[in-house]
């Protein structure tokens, strides 16, 4: 018919995209949430880096596993624990709160099923 319309909207790092042709025409959906299953353990830069008073981690899991992620300051000194539990594969995202810390740079360091990555962030006021 005279139709003649595409939507194409998407989501964060290419997941979740979809596309609709012709205002008539089929949903198409590609990685549907939920669906994406990394191939590796991934720790990802939090962000916003340098960040005042709240940053987010995210962390692609291969496989089902116990995960603990700690913060840490500059001297190694545990400062909180984010996440110390068993969680299913896929992406995940903690944010975490830096009220009542001191500027300065916090590291913080995963452990899941052998895998460990720890990355630095600043926090400045």
């Amino acid at each position: 018919g005279p139709d003649s319309c595409l939507a194409i909207w998407g989501g964060l790092n290419g997941n979740n995209m979809y596309a609709s042709v012709g205002c008539t025409g089929a949903f198409i959906g590609v990685n549907n949430e939920g669906s994406f299953i990394p191939d590796k353990f991934i720790l990802s830069q939090n962000y916003p880096n340098p960040f005042n008073p709240a940053t987010k981690i995210n962390y692609n899991l291969k496989k089902d596993g116990f995960v603990n992620l700690v913060v840490y300051d500059n001297l190694g000194k545990e400062i909180r624990t984010l996440v110390n539990k068993n969680q299913s594969s896929g992406n995940h995202e903690v944010e975490f709160n830096f009220d009542g810390l001191e500027s300065g740079v916090y590291y913080y360091r995963i452990n899941v099923e052998g895998y460990s990555e720890t990355k630095k962030m600043i926090m400045m006021k």
